[in-house]
């Protein structure tokens, strides 16, 4: 009965750790997210969703993407509260919202977008 006992408290600590994004290592895994300030309607902004679709599997690698949008109300704040003045905009984030790296506004192709991802820490 101990060892079951051990055995399922060893489990709950595994499976914990896991959910809390550690590795086996005890290392904290450092999740970035790019988000993708636009406005649906407008070109640039169209061509540069293009463009992260078509690198949307080697982006998964890297961050998950946040999409923030200007006919969506409750993303407007967004804008001004990251001091947006030009679109398409993309910034790279830490898992504290940290700013990591900003692009200058307008349309970035993706292999620019993923070499910035592999080299922002």
């Amino acid at each position: 009965m101990r060892i079951k006992n051990i055995m399922l408290l060893s489990l709950i600590v595994l499976f914990a750790s896991i959910y809390a994004g550690e590795t086996k290592k005890g290392a904290q895994i450092s999740r970035k997210t790019l988000i993708f300030f636009q406005n649906p309607y407008g070109g640039p902004c169209q061509y540069q969703l293009e463009i992260l679709n078509g690198v949307s599997d080697s982006l998964k690698k890297y961050c998950s993407v946040e999409h923030v949008r200007t006919d969506v109300s409750s993303d407007r704040e967004k804008f001004g509260a990251w001091g947006i003045r030009g679109l398409p905009q993309l910034i790279i984030v830490d898992s504290n919202k940290k700013e990591l790296f900003r692009f200058s506004a307008g349309v970035q192709d993706g292999k620019t977008v993923l070499e910035k991802l592999r080299s922002v820490k």
